[in-house]
């Protein structure tokens, strides 16, 4: 055991190779995510205008610059700082998704819209298993690996693409859909933990090891885009719930 944790504590956390797909593709997506959701905010909370502001920027600002300023990738620090990003996922999409502001959306937002924001879950992957490929991020989170979550993101572009053309969809079709993102999620979160810096679940090689999302832009790939994901799905099951 002590033998372990002298292996752990030298292991070295590089900087990421520059690819500009995987880097730019990151930062698109969260900035189109960005627009949707802050465009239906403040739809639904006009008179929370700063409010919606303020709350986006910390999340968006916050794990940013820590990641800039090295903090995340401080292994003198304990606990270690990538515990934070855990603590960031589900704190704010549980505190987003069953708060008053959570109810409210529940009732203001549509199924349709609610499903329709987790397409970008499609082209994430697709950025996602480019990075893979290019030795940024383990193979595990990838959809070569344990990670099926492009089938959610399909998922949701035929809903979209059935109710457009039908006008509407089976709630069990909904219901299923949202069970399986959902499983993927917690899938993704089981993956990113065994992978961490702290239990290197896969083995101690640079290539098996989740410490890509220790730097910018890719710590917004927890810190908000799976917030976003995950904090839809549960607004979504409040919503489904509340209708039967």
């Amino acid at each position: 055991m002590s033998q372990k944790m002298i292996i752990l504590a030298k292991f070295e956390i590089k900087e990421p190779v520059f690819e500009g797909l995987v880097y730019w593709g990151v930062i698109g997506i969260v900035i189109v995510v960005l627009a949707v959701v802050m465009r239906k905010l403040l739809s639904v909370f006009p008179d929370k205008k700063w409010n919606l502001y303020t709350g986006v920027l910390l999340l968006l600002a916050v794990p940013a610059v820590l990641a800039k300023l090295g903090w995340l990738t401080n292994q003198d620090v304990r606990p270690s700082p990538f515990i934070m990003i855990p603590v960031t996922i589900i704190v704010a999409s549980f505190g987003i998704a069953f708060s008053r502001f959570g109810k409210r959306l529940s009732i203001e937002v549509s199924v349709f819209l609610l499903v329709a924001i987790q397409m970008f879950r499609f082209p994430l992957e697709l950025v996602m298993h480019q990075a893979f490929e290019r030795g940024i991020m383990p193979k595990m989170l990838s959809f070569e690996g344990l990670n099926f979550d492009i089938l959610t993101g399909i998922g949701a572009l035929l809903i979209v693409s059935i109710w457009k053309l039908r006008g509407a969809v089976s709630e069990k079709i909904i219901w299923v859909w949202n069970v399986y993102g959902l499983g993927c999620l917690f899938m993704i979160f089981y993956i990113a933990i065994r992978s961490s810096p702290i239990l290197r679940g896969w083995g101690d090689e640079p290539e098996n090891v989740n410490t890509w999302v220790l730097f910018f832009p890719y710590i917004w790939l927890p810190t908000f885009l799976v917030v976003a994901a995950f904090s839809g799905h549960l607004i979504l099951t409040r919503k489904l719930l509340n209708r039967d």
